[in-house]
């Protein structure tokens, strides 16, 4: 290919130019090879250049990797080739940037070519966009998998916010429902399959960019989970989480796509006789654990309960956890090692053990407490609530909202929380999500 656009460059009106110069210096005034949609299995990358979600460059290490092996499995004489897709509503291959050391002769032009290769695929990723609206994540890795055949390579570039169905997350709930549940839904639908052999890499998952709002750190996790959990249920050998760019800047000049509703946690602001509801996806326990998946955000997120608890002499806190509908409904063991763990951090932020109360209760209240599992809703019952009694002054401050998080969507709510005891004036409503 390399000896096909120097005889093309020559036959030119820089001929001259070229003929006076060094080589490398001729070599930069080629003109870019022109860019084709060739199907050529090995490395195929899909590109969210997109609205809502983050620029894809600068490229994260294991993106950069793979297009080094691209080059190292070409060696000296050998081919090569990265294939570029959008990924938008309707996604296609817009670019397959070839490699060609056939017929070079000697190490200077055969870097010459790397280079060229290197260059043309970084500077292909940053130009691709959007062309049609929404974003079908799935409907791109297919394609990508596709293309890149047994054994290859498929990068994903994307926040992973798909927004058509069948994982439509502008759907409420849809971002907190289960990993392992969404992917088997996925594969049963056989919307993303034959993955075997394939090697993929899930760039920037989470990253997102205005007008689209940020993802808190555990739905960033959570995000990450799902797509790791679908992936793999699609026959996945291997699979690479890497972090985005870290830039929040938006694609100019593409088409619209809907925003995923994020819940907006904020800062609380604990008060008396108030209740705090704080759904998994804001403490963010591991499935089936009491481990978080960012124990610094919890810390961040429960420090005004602990402030609270510490200016309010008299005042205590009731922790009462409640899980999704699966398993033993009765069974009370992971609930409540969840509200204790809630303790331990309120605990280490200064808060009065003494004054600290926990429960766990199994299965939530939503729709019912005996209501059969419901992926859909199951993830509101991963919270709870409680009551306790307090002394005879009165904390300042706002009243808390009494309800954090997506509502239930008209499937029932939680009961209202129990009343502080006799004489108790200062009461403390908490939550502690389940699994």
């Amino acid at each position: 290919m390399t000896s096909h656009f120097v005889r093309r460059a020559l036959a030119g009106t820089t001929a001259t130019v070229c003929a006076l110069t060094a080589a490398a210096a001729c070599a930069r005034q080629h003109p870019v090879p022109p860019c084709d949609t060739a199907s050529v299995p090995g490395l195929v990358i899909a590109v969210g250049a997109r609205a809502n979600s983050a620029l894809p460059t600068p490229l994260p290490d294991p993106v950069e990797t793979a297009i080094e092996e691209v080059i190292k499995e070409a060696g000296k004489d050998g081919t090569g080739a990265a294939t570029i897709i959008r990924v938008d509503g309707q996604p296609s291959v817009a670019c397959t940037v070839h490699l060609d050391l056939r017929g070079i002769a000697n190490d200077a032009a055969r870097d010459n070519e790397r280079a060229r290769f290197r260059n043309d695929v970084h500077r292909r990723i940053e130009e691709v966009r959007a062309v049609e609206a929404e974003a079908d994540v799935l409907k791109a890795l297919q394609l990508a998998s596709d293309r890149a055949g047994a054994n290859g390579t498929v990068v994903l570039i994307d926040s992973g916010l798909q927004t058509t169905n069948p994982l439509n997350f502008t759907v409420a709930g849809l971002l907190d429902a289960g990993a392992d549940y969404l992917a088997d839904q996925v594969v049963a639908g056989n919307h993303l399959h034959d993955l075997a052999g394939r090697t993929i890499i899930l760039a920037g998952i989470g990253e997102t960019a205005p007008p689209q709002a940020p993802l808190f750190e555990t739905q960033k996790q959570r995000l990450r989970e799902i797509w790791e959990a679908i992936v793999r249920r699609a026959g996945a050998t291997d699979v690479v989480l890497a972090p985005g760019s870290g830039k929040a800047e938006a694609v100019a000049d593409v088409p619209p796509v809907s925003l995923v509703p994020v819940p907006d946690v904020g800062v609380i602001q604990p008060d008396c006789d108030t209740t705090i509801i704080l759904y998994e996806d804001e403490i963010g326990f591991r499935p089936n654990s009491t481990d978080l998946r960012d124990p610094a955000h919890a810390q961040e997120l429960l420090q005004p309960i602990a402030d609270w608890l510490r200016a309010t002499s008299r005042g205590h806190a009731h922790l009462v956890g409640s899980i999704a509908h699966y398993g033993n409904p009765t069974d009370t063991t992971l609930s409540l090692a969840r509200a204790e763990k809630i303790k331990q951090i309120l605990v280490s932020l200064g808060a009065d053990g003494a004054r600290i109360t926990t429960e766990g209760i199994g299965w939530g209240p939503i729709p019912s407490f005996d209501a059969p599992p419901d992926p859909a809703i199951d993830h509101l019952n991963r919270r709870g609530g409680g009551g306790g009694g307090g002394g005879a002054r009165r904390a300042r401050g706002r009243p808390t909202p009494p309800r954090r998080g997506p509502a239930p969507g008209g499937r029932g709510g939680p009961p209202p929380p129990p009343r502080p005891g006799p004489g108790a004036r200062c009461s403390r409503y908490l939550s502690d999500p389940g699994g």
